[in-house]
């Protein structure tokens, strides 16, 4: 699901775009990106068996939603990407920033959001000593 997920985000791309005012497309354009993800869609989901739709299904209703918040993560991914893909466009036109500076800034909001997500949800000395255990052995 994620890889569909991320390989239709074009069209997010495109009405985030629309919806700040940096971008004028075609309906054309607009139509042609829904029916490639569309088909996408179709192609992706026609290759399952009936039967891993129905896992997924049971899997909902037995790991406590953990798929209803996975899909839910991917659609805030693909909205903030879509934000932040349009946020860099503007910053290099208008304030003519370099990309090592974006990029520096952005990785260093990312890391605190993941510090954050990890000290919210209990996981973050696991994952210190996942860190720890990986880095002695491969010393």
């Amino acid at each position: 699901v994620r890889l569909l997920v991320q390989s239709s985000k074009t069209l997010p791309v495109m009405l985030v775009g629309y919806l700040l005012g940096t971008q004028n497309h075609s309906r054309r354009d607009y139509l042609e990106m829904g029916l490639a993800s569309l088909g996408l869609c179709v192609f992706s989901l026609s290759a399952r068996s009936p039967g891993a739709a129905l896992a997924t299904q049971g899997g909902f209703l037995l790991q406590g939603g953990t798929t209803f918040r996975g899909a839910l993560m991917l659609v805030v991914y693909t909205l903030c990407d879509a934000f932040t893909w349009q946020w860099q466009a503007r910053l290099y036109q208008r304030y003519e920033v370099d990309q090592y500076t974006v990029m520096l800034w952005l990785n260093a909001c990312h890391a605190a959001v993941v510090a954050l997500v990890l000290a919210l949800s209990g996981d973050g000395a696991r994952a210190l000593r996942f860190i720890a255990d990986e880095l002695a052995a491969s010393a």
